[in-house]
């Protein structure tokens, strides 16, 4: 058992994937990258394929000289912790209308 935050009491298991581990969660990301890339919308920056916090900055900019004035920044802070997975990525799997 590790901790979760240094000093903190919440701890959680240490696991190591195995290359086999590793090659199906790519194979299973990639499949499903596809799909959610259609749902997100057009100013979603974070964790998506060639997309920077430079190119976020530069699109800030840009809508500021437009006029814009606002800036919405939303995370949910370790909302995998709390969600189960399987599930999650099953729905999304499921709602895809394609096998993995």
């Amino acid at each position: 058992m590790v901790e979760k935050h240094p000093g903190g009491a919440a701890t959680r298991t240490l696991l190591v994937p195995t290359v086999a581990d590793r090659c199906l969660q790519t194979a299973v990301a990639r499949r499903l990258s596809r799909s959610f890339e259609e749902e997100f919308l057009e100013c979603s920056y974070g964790y998506r394929p060639g997309r920077s916090v430079d190119r976020a900055i530069a699109r800030i900019r840009k809508c500021r000289e437009m006029g814009y004035r606002f800036v919405v920044d939303a995370d949910i802070q370790a909302f995998l912790d709390r969600v189960p997975y399987c599930p999650l990525v099953t729905e999304k799997v499921m709602a895809a209308n394609r096998p993995l």
